[in-house]
């Protein structure tokens, strides 16, 4: 582990920090960007609150940061690195937190390469990765930030130390955000809060720490559903899908089950570092003993993702965005990294320690080859995106069919259609000023 698990760290960080360094600008990105050169931040923050989304905090943060930075050259490496430090930090933790009440015996450097290796396990484990955790102004804000800060104030709620004004003041500021960024994943936030304020009613810190972030959290959920903004958006939304019966119902869960099968196999591979951690575990380490207990587990996690889903179904009319099942994404790699290192408990008296330690050099090669595929590929899409970027200003007086962004692997695609009139289009033409909206070349694949 002193070897391999930091191997794994760094490769995975390489191929995160360059997949960020080449990430650009998309869709409402280069629509709030354009709004923003002749408006104050909250003023567009207070017009989409009152217009299109009622995400009140969310929405500040994100346009204020584009306010006053989107500008920089490198503006989008630098948030996607703050913000999986911060999602690394808040695993770590969560997890010293359990090493606390003994589930775990490893020291704080050690708990740190699993941090990080779980947010391996969690970035493959998402149905898209370049939606999930590239887009800058949809995922970034609503959605990757809301998970942060609930795994935040959760380690916050868990602290064996008793909590001092500066925790209750961060429970504020998380909670607020978490109950204005995302409506479903506070839906889901709340429940797992009302649960763990049941099971720990024993504890008193947990019980003051939780009942005030549930407190502020539907506070501020109630605050944001009330608005205008979220109304116009539910009618919207209702109006373009109004058909929704059974037969339609349960095609839809059907593919959110797809969903699931698809990663699984990326989601067994990146957990086989938690087989060898479980491999090479003391017996003092705690964990889910019964096989029957992680079964129940994975069910109750699947009715759990139906019900998010049908809440979904029930606004949209349609599955939702795969960015919007985030959160699930992370209970599902929590679940995966559980019965990996359950797999690998029961396995101690089949497999040697030095085999175990192939699990951990498979990821890391495929991590290796990856870093080196996708280098090309990221660098490919981010060398034509500002090409066209400039191709475009250049060429400001007359209507042009441009051809086809390459494809972009882990990066969320700006790619815009054919139709002059669609909204990624018309983003375009006003973030660069153009006296025309551009289209695509028909009868083109892709561009070398």
């Amino acid at each position: 582990m002193k070897i391999l698990f930091p191997l794994i760290s760094i490769v995975f960080l390489i191929i995160y920090l360059c997949t960020s360094y080449f990430n650009r600008y998309t869709g409402d990105d280069l629509l709030i960007l354009s709004l923003l050169e002749n408006n104050t931040a909250n003023h567009i923050s207070s017009l989409l609150y009152n217009t299109w989304c009622g995400r009140w905090f969310s929405i500040a943060v994100y346009t204020n940061l584009l306010y006053y930075f989107g500008n920089l050259k490198h503006f989008l490496l630098i948030f996607n690195s703050i913000l999986i430090t911060a999602l690394i930090y808040a695993i770590f933790l969560n997890l010293k937190n359990l090493r606390n009440y003994n589930f775990h015996v490893y020291n704080n450097t050690q708990l740190i390469s699993v941090s990080i290796v779980f947010v391996t396990l969690f970035f493959y484990s998402t149905f898209s990765i370049g939606q999930s955790w590239f887009w800058y102004s949809v995922s970034g804000g609503a959605y990757f930030i809301n998970i942060v800060f609930y795994l935040l104030a959760n380690s916050i709620m868990f602290k064996t130390t008793k909590a001092k004004v500066i925790d209750y003041l961060l429970i504020i500021i998380f909670a607020l955000y978490i109950g204005s960024a995302s409506e479903i994943a506070s839906i889901l936030f709340l429940c797992v809060s009302f649960i763990l304020l049941i099971m720990f009613k024993e504890n008193n810190q947990v019980k003051k720490t939780n009942t005030l972030f549930i407190i502020l959290t539907l506070a501020s959920f109630f605050f944001t559903i009330n608005a205008d903004g979220t109304t116009n958006r539910y009618v919207a939304l209702n109006q373009s899908n109004l058909h929704l019966d059974l037969q339609k119902y349960l095609y839809l869960n059907f593919i959110l089950s797809l969903k699931f099968i698809k990663i699984i196999p990326y989601a067994l591979l990146y957990s086989l570092p938690f087989v060898y951690l479980g491999i090479n575990s003391t017996n003092s380490t705690k964990t889910l003993d019964k096989t029957k207990q992680i079964i129940k587990t994975l069910f109750l996690f699947y009715l759990i993702s139906i019900i998010y889903n049908s809440i979904i179904i029930y606004v949209m009319k349609d599955i939702g965005p795969d960015r919007v099942f985030l959160p699930i994404n992370l209970m599902f790699a929590i679940l995966v990294a559980i019965t990996a290192f359950h797999v690998g408990k029961k396995s101690k008296n089949i497999v040697k320690n030095n085999y175990s330690q192939i699990l951990a050099l498979i990821v890391i090669i495929v991590l290796i080859v990856n870093t080196y595929k996708y280098y090309f590929i990221h660098k490919n899409y981010a060398e034509k995106y500002d090409e066209r970027i400039e191709y475009l200003k250049k060429n400001n007086s007359k209507l042009i069919s441009i051809t086809p962004l390459p494809f972009s692997g882990y990066i969320y695609n700006a790619e815009i259609t054919e139709d002059t009139l669609n909204f990624n289009n018309q983003c375009l033409k006003k973030y660069l000023k153009l006296k025309y909206s551009p289209k695509l070349k028909t009868n083109v694949l892709h561009s070398n």
